[in-house]
């Protein structure tokens, strides 16, 4: 076929999708906001700015009045993402029972197992009650002084001076995190995993926890991470891998606390993990509550003071 014909057989719909594109374009409220395409809607946009997501959205947010509903087309995925204050005020005071979190929630926060980020109702209620009654007594809020102050003395202040003496960049945010990590590790397991010694180094079970949430942010996007999942690949494999270093490392910190306890008792130590482990009620006993408690604290306390000090 003659090439000028072919072109003009394909022009008006070289046209169509011209101007498609700008009626998409028309409907965005932020020059940021990603293009909501046929099919797969928002979730191309998602995937480009990975890399950036938090700066990404928060200029989205700002320029769509502090609210954006994401959604992914026929893959199912949808998400309403909100900065808005009286927002925030309804769904996670005013209303919150109106809000459970469901099933899904849970399934993709799995690593997290019963803890109370998966929790609803009566449960939620339960552990956020016992974790404020044992965090507002005076002999832990003492350790956590300590500790804190311990902890900036003995590692952050000596890893910034080591840096400044050799003149080598440093990373204040990661700083920050591995600093916050270490803190937050001996508040609840009265254990600390070195991640701020000097020359930084590889603590597998501060790797395991990143991969475990880098996997779990990404899960938000990938419309197929349940077969990923049962399949063991791709990101899925490195979530497989973390959960049993986590899984290790919290069973064998919670066998020597319980350890101590019959040894000698435990009742002068002031990790929350051992205020768990003595606590009378049977409930809170229990060795798979202790493990999912735990981490839920862990991720409590980690990356929201990490990204807050940076």
């Amino acid at each position: 076929m003659d090439p000028f014909f072919l072109f003009i057989e394909l022009l008006p719909v070289l046209c169509f999708l011209i101007l498609y594109y700008h009626h998409l374009q028309s409907k965005k409220t932020s020059p940021l906001e990603p293009t909501e395409w046929p099919i797969v809607g928002h979730l191309p946009g998602l995937v480009a700015n990975i890399h950036h997501f938090h700066d990404w959205a928060t200029g989205i947010l700002t320029g769509a009045s502090y609210n954006f509903e994401a959604r992914g087309g026929l893959t199912g995925l949808r998400y309403f993402i909100t900065c808005d204050p009286s927002n925030v005020r309804h769904i996670f005071t005013s209303n919150f029972a109106n809000y459970p979190k469901g099933d899904e929630f849970a399934v993709i926060f799995d690593v997290l197992g019963g803890g109370i980020f998966n929790a609803d109702g009566e449960s939620w209620r339960r552990q956020r009650v016992k974790a404020q009654m044992l965090m507002a007594v005076p002999r832990f809020r003492n350790f956590t002084a300590r500790c804190s102050r311990d902890k900036v003395e003995k590692s952050l202040l000596p890893f910034l001076a080591h840096a400044a003496d050799e003149g080598t960049p440093c990373d204040l945010h990661d700083a920050f995190l591995r600093l916050t990590f270490d803190m937050t590790c001996a508040l609840v397991f009265g254990v600390d995993p070195g991640c701020l010694a000097i020359g930084l180094p590889v603590v597998p079970f501060a790797r395991a926890m990143d991969d475990a949430l880098e996997t779990l942010f990404l899960r938000h996007i990938t419309p197929c991470w349940k077969l990923m999942s049962m399949l063991e690949i791709g990101q899925e494999k490195k979530m497989a891998a973390a959960r049993r270093t986590i899984d290790s490392f919290v069973a064998d910190t919670v066998a020597k606390r319980r350890a101590d306890k019959l040894e000698q008792g435990i009742s002068d130590s002031a990790d929350l993990l051992s205020s768990f482990i003595c606590n009378e009620d049977s409930s809170d006993n229990d060795d798979v509550f202790l493990r999912d408690t735990a981490v839920n604290l862990l991720l409590a306390g980690r990356d929201t003071t990490g990204a807050a000090l940076s």
